[in-house]
This record gives structure tokens, C-alpha cells and sequence, in this order.
């Protein structure tokens, strides 16, 4: 089980996640914990399903069953909650959910923000700050870090599609072949995170 955190402000942070749920042709769990924020259910166009959120779920309140929602056939969500304050949790929480979520048969746990554990991989909309990750992807609005893997810089060319105008030369040449389909903008829609992720 792979875990994996998208780190951007809230809707771009959305629209990648958005992306990567339609693309991961695995079965995918994402831990909203962007607390009191619901940016990311009301991009997926669920929050009116959420019931029970994930500190309803660490503190004992519900089980898994209840607390997720079904995104589509093969991502589920567990919602950030509306009063972070009513339970503390702790990296061990967090540890027993992932014990739980892989013996469920998660391939995937994508997360919106970092409670403390060391992530597989990491993919990241702007600026990047240095911390334990296996794989560091960048893309860009203004500056790069050399730490990461460059995807590229995405810019819009209208209000719904996304293209690349640059990256970096030492991409392979199969990921080179994506990101020229968006500068000749013959793809638009995020297909290079399918280039990256799909396993």
C-alpha cells in the first residue's frame, strides 16, 4: 500500500486529487484532514453523503463501514470534520487506520496533509519544504525546488483545462512524450499524473 500526499493550497489541492481518483486504476482510500475545510468533499461532489467524518472514526465514535464514502466504485473518502476540536488524535491513530486500511485491500492512502508519518510519495503544487518521503514530484506556479522531480509548470489555457509550458530536461522520455501533448495541446486534463501514477 502506497501512501501518498498531495500538498497545495485547498482547490488546487481538490482538482489534483479530483485527477489522480479518476486516473489510479487501483483502489484508492483518501484521508481528508484539511480540518474544518470541506473543499475537497465539495470537489468530489459528496458533501451531502457525509455523515460521520475521520475523528468520528479515530476516536472510536463509528467503524470504517460507516465513516467512509464511496467517491466511485473504486476510491472511498474519509471526510475532514467540521470541529476538529472534539477529538486529539495522534500519529499512532493514524498508524492503526493504515494497519486497517491495507487489510482491507487499499492500494492506495492519499492524504491531504502530513500527520507525522514518513510518505512513499509525495506530490506537490508550489513550493515544497523538505521532510522523509520516498519520491518527491514537483509542478510549479513560480518556484522549484531541487529536491523534487520537476514535472513542470501548469498554467491555465481556459477556465477548466490545465497545460504544461515547461519542464525539466532530465524527465524521462516517456513522460516527455505527456507533457509535449500538453504543449501542443492535444491533452489537456491532467494525463501526466497517469504517466506518474499508474502502477
Amino acid at each position: 500500500m502506497i501512501k501518498l500526499q498531495i500538498d497545495s493550497e485547498s482547490k488546487k489541492k481538490a482538482l489534483i486529487i479530483q485527477g489522480l481518483s479518476n486516473l489510479l486504476d487501483k483502489k484508492v482510500m483518501i484521508l481528508d484532514l484539511d480540518h474544518p475545510s470541506r473543499q475537497l468533499e465539495y470537489g468530489l461532489g459528496v458533501e451531502d453523503l457525509i455523515v460521520y467524518d475521520i475523528l468520528d472514526l479515530l476516536s472510536g465514535t463509528c467503524d470504517l463501514e460507516k465513516a467512509k464514502i464511496g467517491v466511485n466504485e473504486r476510491v472511498d473518502l474519509l471526510a475532514s470534520s467540521i470541529k476538529p476540536e472534539k477529538y486529539d488524535s495522534d500519529l499512532q491513530d493514524y498508524k492503526d487506520l493504515l494497519e486497517d486500511l491495507e487489510s482491507q485491500g487499499y492500494d492506495y492512502v492519499i492524504f491531504t496533509k502530513n500527520p507525522g508519518l514518513v510518505m512513499d510519495e509525495r506530490l506537490a503544487w508550489g513550493d515544497i519544504e523538505s521532510y522523509s518521503t520516498e519520491k518527491i514530484y514537483q509542478i510549479v506556479d513560480n518556484k522549484r525546488s531541487s529536491d523534487a522531480t520537476f514535472i513542470g509548470r501548469l498554467t491555465y489555457k481556459d477556465r477548466y483545462d490545465l497545460m504544461i509550458d515547461s519542464y525539466s530536461d532530465t524527465v524521462d522520455d516517456d513522460l516527455k512524450e505527456v507533457l509535449d501533448n500538453y504543449i501542443n495541446k492535444k491533452e489537456a486534463k491532467l494525463s501526466l499524473l497517469d504517466r506518474i501514477f499508474r502502477r
